[in-house]
């Protein structure tokens, strides 16, 4: 087995995206585990959302969503696969709103959609081309962190 890495540059558009995956299939003697980052730039989006919304500023989702969205298309793949994240990105970013109160524990959650949003549609991408790809949770495989917020 290998791990395999793919930073946030590495994965920042849909050529990008089917690049990484021929350098998977290169390796797949190997049977890799890959692991992905969000879209360049989509984490940092993530966080001033989560801070904007502070002030009730919820302006950031539109954003996010559309740039989740035209990748999707971009890739051949179907955008409703994210649509479940980024509704309960949207009820976070509300309830941040609501309650003018932003948690580290809540900052690190909504930080978390990026490499979520991306994963799903980097594994449809990858399937579509052939690949044995499948979007897996880190919490779903067991993967917790300790209560150190902003240093996992």
């Amino acid at each position: 087995m290998i791990v395999m890495k793919f930073g946030g540059s590495s994965v920042s558009d849909a050529a990008r995206i089917r690049a990484a995956g021929e350098i998977v299939r290169g390796r797949l003697a190997e049977r890799p585990v890959v692991v992905v980052s969000a879209f360049r730039g989509v984490t940092d989006e993530l966080l001033s959302l989560a801070r904007d919304a502070q002030t009730g500023d919820l302006s950031r989702l539109e954003g996010l969503r559309r740039r989740h969205e035209e990748t999707a298309d971009a890739l051949g793949v179907d955008k409703t696969l994210v649509e479940p994240l980024l509704s309960e990105l949207a009820d976070l970013a509300k309830g941040v709103s609501l309650l003018k109160e932003l948690t580290p524990r809540t900052l690190d959650h909504a930080a978390s959609f990026g490499e979520r949003l991306s994963a799903r549609l980097i594994a449809a991408s990858w399937g579509k081309a052939g690949l044995p790809a499948r979007a897996v949770d880190a919490h779903a495989a067991g993967l917790l962190t300790d209560a150190r917020f902003g240093s996992a």
